[in-house]
């Protein structure tokens, strides 16, 4: 699974970036929580998430480090269930937690309503 392969350095990325901001680290984590109570992935997996929100995980050289893509080309991913025709990269991913987490404070303001 690409997620697998590289949530954990986006995970690392946001400890690195928005440590001391706990808001930002606690939103990581929920949403963790969320995909594990939806079955999308292992109690393992999120516990080695949450980790690297702590700093307590070591990422790879290609975790921490995005995959340059040339200006003008498309990052598209593939909507037929198979593999993504590009994987999944730390910035697009920290990009897609980013706008995540502001959609899932829009809904819980909503239902507050």
């Amino acid at each position: 699974n690409e997620w697998q392969k590289v949530l954990p350095g986006v995970y690392f990325n946001i400890f690195k970036t928005c440590g001391g901001i706990p808001k930002t680290t606690t939103e990581a984590a929920r949403l963790g929580q969320i995909w594990q109570e939806r079955g999308m992935f292992e109690a393992s997996f999120i516990t080695e998430l949450n980790n690297a929100l702590k700093g307590t995980y070591t990422p790879s050289a290609e975790e921490i480090t995005p995959a340059s893509t040339p200006r003008g080309s498309s990052r598209t991913l593939s909507t037929s269930g198979a593999e993504p025709a590009i994987p999944p990269t730390v910035t697009s991913l920290g990009e897609i937690l980013v706008r995540l987490g502001e959609h899932l404070k829009e809904a819980e303001k909503l239902q507050a309503q």
